[in-house]
């Protein structure tokens, strides 16, 4: 995949994920919207039937303080005097309006007032009347009689039975109790509603009706009449914080209108708190979403890389390869020469550098050989007990004659007696790639230190040189597969990027840490930590 092809299909899956995470957040808020609105009118249905609820409270205490008010009573209301049928039908009489206890008063357009009785059995009245309806009269008498149905006489005497007269005095009664009911209801309007309930009857009320709407939240209630706050309120309530407002006692006739506030602190909170299974999994999908595109990219530009590694170490092997076996023809063609062929010196320089150039390539082929079996995890370890010092002196003795060609210099400072079970082959192999690399990257004459101390039952094996050095970045990825510090050309830096890996995953293998130290222009330090046996 080309360059440009890498950056549009980046920017393609970006946008995508970008527009997911868009999709996914809108869908949230309006969720939250959602709920917010239902949440708000739940509350505000509940808070209404929490109204009612306190004014039917309300009308209880009132019944059960008005013990007169029964039902038999509504049944003697609706007529107050027997009409007898045999008279001529009198005019209609004005409704009554008011009934007071020792007078009983009919306001209209008649009005009779009750004085005394008398020995005869006469109830005495003083009658007015209207002379569209009644004749102008004075007194006049009612007698009281067991007998005889009830008749007008010429002075104005009406004859009742007893009981007709009870029921009418029954019936007096009864309008006295409707009517002082009503009015004692009347002025309970007046009477401030904090008198009349406790704090603990509002909140039980309030509690009850949200957690019948499925509403489960702290909250701070108060109650007010017209502009002022009453004492029904809980401790921590705000007026300016309260958001819910229900009118109550509408059909109260007098007094300041009342109503019932509701506080809810943290809205927000629950209404999230309602979501957390939804934004738990959108949140999930949306980490996944974002997990996978980054694994993609990343998985991207690490083939991108591997594949510019691999293109670098081709091009650094056929470099590595070529050299040798250029040298290898030249040598062979000069051997075939007539005049080398009597010599016998010419002949085994030329020998030699044929051995040389194939034991150079034979080297980079075991390299790479064994790169692959550590991929493949088959190299096995064979360990033995072997001394610090042997070991070193294996290392040294094989890169001697490169040294000595760079007129180079190594010194050795290992402590006698340390002893480590290792696999003695692969762990020269180690030192030798470290020498070696310590070797290519020394500009001028080679330096190179070797110290191996014991510490805390652990080996530290350091190698120093005063080669280039290496800044950060490059000390990062020193132990990296097919790493080079390249500088344009591929070409500039020597080596395949091998044999640093092999060094760590065979250190790692033994159970050791192998690490470095190094400043640009002065050099660097691998040091080598190990078990001692």
């Amino acid at each position: 995949m080309t360059s440009g092809n890498s950056r549009l299909l980046i920017s393609l899956i970006s946008v995508a994920l970008l527009g997911s995470i868009a999709v996914q957040v809108y869908l949230f808020t309006n969720a939250v919207e959602v709920r917010k609105a239902r949440f708000r009118s739940d509350v505000m249905e509940a808070m209404r039937n929490a109204g009612e609820q306190i004014e039917g409270v309300d009308a209880m205490r009132l019944l059960d303080d008005e013990t007169e008010f029964k039902p038999w009573l509504q049944e003697q209301i609706p007529s107050i005097f027997e009409i007898d049928s045999t008279e001529p039908p009198a005019p209609p009489s004005p409704p009554i309006s008011a009934v007071a206890s020792d007078r009983v008063s009919y306001v209209g357009e008649a009005e009779l007032e009750r004085e005394r009785i008398d020995s005869t059995g006469f109830y005495t009245f003083s009658f007015q009347a209207d002379t569209t309806y009644y004749a102008p009269g004075g007194p006049f008498r009612v007698e009281v009689s067991q007998e005889g149905s009830g008749q007008r006489t010429r002075d104005g005497r009406i004859r009742l039975f007893l009981g007709q007269m009870q029921r009418i005095e029954e019936k007096v009664l009864t309008m006295d109790t409707v009517l002082q009911t009503f009015v004692r209801s009347s002025v309970r309007d007046w009477v401030p509603i904090d008198t009349r309930f406790e704090n603990e009857d509002i909140d039980s009320i309030i509690a009850a009706e949200l957690k019948h709407k499925g509403v489960e939240i702290d909250y701070q209630y108060a109650i007010s009449e017209g502009d002022f706050l009453t004492s029904l309120k809980s401790d921590g309530f705000d007026s300016d914080s309260a958001a819910f407002k229900v009118p109550i006692f509408r059909n109260d006739l007098w007094g300041s209108p009342r109503y019932l506030l509701l506080q809810v602190p943290d809205t927000t909170g629950y209404i999230l708190q309602s979501l957390w299974m939804m934004l738990l999994l959108s949140t999930l999908f949306t980490i996944g979403v974002v997990a996978t595109f980054w694994a993609t990219i990343k998985q991207m530009l690490k083939q991108k890389k591997i594949n510019r590694i691999k293109n670098d170490f081709i091009n650094n092997m056929t470099h590595e390869f070529k050299t040798p076996l250029a040298t290898i023809n030249l040598a062979i063609d000069a051997l075939n020469s007539p005049k080398v062929k009597d010599d016998s010196a010419k002949l085994n320089h030329y020998a030699n550098i044929i051995r040389k150039e194939n034991a150079r390539m034979h080297k980079q082929v075991e390299q790479v050989l064994r790169m692959s079996l550590l991929d493949k995890d088959e190299i096995e370890l064979k360990r033995e007990k072997v001394e610090v010092s042997d070991w070193v002196d294996d290392a040294y003795a094989h890169m001697a004659l490169t040294i000595e060609g760079r007129e180079g210099e190594m010194k050795m400072n290992v402590e006698p007696g340390l002893f480590v079970d290792v696999d003695r082959h692969h762990m020269s192999n180690v030192l030798i790639n470290i020498l070696d690399n310590a070797i290519k990257y020394s500009m001028e004459r080679p330096v190179i230190s070797i110290q191996a101390i014991g510490r805390n039952g652990h080996l530290e094996l350091s190698v120093s040189d005063r080669g280039i050095g290496m800044n950060k970045e490059v000390r990062e990825h020193i132990f990296d597969r097919f790493y080079r510090a390249e500088s344009g050309n591929v070409h500039t830096v020597k080596g395949h990027g091998l044999g640093l890996a092999y060094a760590k995953e065979i250190v790692s293998k033994h159970g050791g840490d192998i690490r470095v130290k190094s400043t640009p222009g002065q050099g660097s330090t691998f040091i080598i930590t190990l078990a001692l046996s």
